[in-house]
C-alpha cells in the first residue's frame, strides 16, 4: 500500500515560521515540508511501502513557488517520490469548473492508498470539497485516511519565548463523519455493519492504548456484539433471539410419539447492553467524546420498544422492519406474533416454540372471529412476497408496504379491544 501525502501549493510570498506539532519543532517556509519531516519522525522506522508526495500546483504555484518548495523537500533524508498534479486554472469561477478539478483530483489517487492530507493551502472551498471527496475515494477507491492536517498561520503563538505556528490535525472530523454515515445507515436502513466494525476498531485502539486492560474496550465490544446480532436476527426472523431472556429449561416440547423433543437455544441478545450503553461508557477519545454519545442515544431510542424476555418484543420487530423498508421480514415477525400469543392463550408460554402446538393454534385461530380476518388477508401478502409476485395478480412494492403498516394496526387495535374486555 502506497503512503502518499497529498497537499496544494498556495501562491502567497510564505514567510518563515516555527512550525509545531506533537511536540516537535521545524523552521521553514513551507507546511508541506515540515509536515513531512514531523511524521517521518513520528513513524520512527523506515517502511516498506511506497512514499509519494503528491503536489497540486496551479500554473501561478507551480511558477512561484514549486521551485523552492520541490529544492527543500530533495534535500530532506526521506526517501520519497515527488508527483506535481497540475491544475489549469489559478481561479474556480464556476460549478463547471469546480467539478471538473473534483475529477481531477480524485482521479490522481489510486486504489488501496493510505492518503495524509494538508489543507492548509489551495481554493477556499477546498476542505468542504475534501470531506466530500473523501467519502467518494473511500467507496470508489478503497483508500485510508491516515490524517488531515492544517498549519494555523493565524494563530501563531509563543512556546518556550519561541514564537510558533501550531499544525492542527483534524483527522478525528473524518472519523466522526464515519460515525455519521454509520448511525444514518442503522436509523434510516437498520444496517449495522459500519458501526460494528467502528466500535470493534474503537475497542481495539483502547486496548493498544492501555496495553488490554481498560473495561470500556469490553463495553464498546459488547455493545458491537449484540448490536450486530440484533440486525441479523432481524434479518434472518430469528424470533427466540428477538425475544431473549430464552432459558431452554423454561420450555418443554414433545412429538407425536409423546417423547420429549430438545430445543436449540438460541445465541444471548441483551437488550440492557444495547440500551443502557451510552450512560455506562466513557468514551477514551475525548475530542468528540460528546457527538459520538449522542449518535449511539439516537441508535438507543429506535431500540426503545424492546426488553428482555417479551413475547411483543416480535410485534416490535414487526414495526421496526416496517420503518425500515425490510418488508418481508415484517409480515414474517407479525404473522409469528400472533401465533404466539394463539399459544401462549391456549397452551401456555411453555409451548411457544414447538411445531406442532404452533400449527393446532394457527388452524384454530381460522375459525376465531378474532383474528380470521386479518390472518387471511396477511397470508395473501405474504405468499404474494414469499413466491416473488410470480402469480396472475401481485401487488407493487408500495402496496406491500403500506398493507404492512395497516395489519400492524389492525393487530394493535384487536389487542386494545382484547384487553378492554
Amino acid at each position: 500500500m502506497a503512503e502518499v501525502f497529498a497537499s496544494f501549493l498556495g501562491t502567497s510570498n510564505y514567510k518563515e515560521t516555527t512550525y509545531f506539532l506533537y511536540g516537535e519543532k521545524v523552521r521553514t517556509k513551507y507546511i508541506q515540508s515540515a509536515l513531512l519531516q514531523i511524521l517521518n519522525s513520528k513513524e520512527g522506522k523506515e517502511r516498506e511501502s511506497e512514499k509519494i508526495f503528491r503536489i497540486f500546483l496551479t500554473p501561478t504555484a507551480k511558477e512561484k513557488n514549486w521551485p523552492s518548495l520541490k529544492s527543500e523537500i530533495e534535500k530532506l533524508s526521506i526517501d520519497i517520490k515527488l508527483e506535481p498534479v497540475f491544475i489549469d486554472k489559478d481561479i474556480i469561477s464556476s460549478e463547471t469548473q469546480m467539478w471538473q478539478l473534483f475529477e481531477k483530483l480524485a482521479s490522481s489517487f489510486n486504489e488501496n492508498e493510505s492518503v495524509t492530507f494538508d489543507i492548509t493551502h489551495g481554493f477556499r472551498f477546498y476542505p468542504m470539497m475534501l470531506m466530500v471527496m473523501l467519502s467518494y475515494l473511500k467507496l470508489t477507491k478503497n483508500i485510508k485516511v491516515a490524517g488531515i492536517f492544517y498549519g494555523a498561520w493565524e494563530a501563531r503563538n509563543k512556546i518556550d519565548g519561541t514564537e510558533v505556528t501550531p499544525i492542527l490535525e483534524l483527522t478525528d472530523l473524518d472519523k466522526l463523519f464515519d460515525w455519521i454515515v454509520g448511525t444514518q445507515n442503522f436509523i434510516k436502513y437498520g444496517i449495522s455493519e459500519t458501526l460494528t466494525e467502528l466500535l470493534e476498531n474503537e475497542s481495539k485502539n483502547i486496548l493498544k492504548k492501555t496495553r488490554g486492560k481498560d473495561e470500556n474496550a469490553q463495553k464498546l465490544r459488547d455493545f458491537s456484539i449484540h448490536l450486530k446480532r440484533f440486525t441479523e436476527s432481524i434479518r434472518t426472523c430469528r424470533g427466540k433471539e428477538i425475544i431473549s431472556g430464552f432459558s431452554k429449561e423454561k420450555f418443554s416440547c414433545k412429538n407425536e410419539n409423546g417423547k420429549e423433543i430438545e430445543i436449540t437455544e438460541p445465541e444471548s441478545l441483551d437488550y440492557e447492553i444495547l440500551k443502557n450503553f451510552s450512560r455506562e461508557i466513557e468514551i477514551e477519545n475525548g475530542k468528540f467524546s460528546k457527538l459520538l454519545k449522542n449518535l449511539l442515544k439516537k441508535i438507543q431510542f429506535s431500540l426503545k420498544e424492546f426488553s428482555t424476555g417479551r413475547i411483543e418484543n416480535l410485534l416490535s420487530a414487526a414495526k421496526w422492519c416496517s420503518s425500515h423498508n425490510l418488508i418481508q421480514q415484517g409480515y414474517t415477525f407479525l404473522r409469528e406474533y400472533i401465533s404466539t400469543l394463539l399459544v401462549k392463550e391456549n397452551y401456555g408460554t411453555e409451548k411457544i416454540f414447538c411445531r406442532n402446538t404452533r400449527k393446532e393454534a394457527e388452524e384454530k385461530s381460522m375459525s376465531s372471529s378474532k383474528w380470521k380476518n386479518l390472518l387471511k388477508t396477511m397470508a395473501d401478502f405474504r405468499n404474494d412476497i414469499n413466491h416473488c409476485g410470480m402469480r396472475e395478480k401481485s401487488l407493487k412494492t408500495k402496496a406491500l408496504k403500506e398493507q404492512l403498516e395497516k395489519l400492524i394496526v389492525e393487530t394493535e387495535k384487536i389487542l386494545k379491544n382484547n384487553d378492554n374486555h
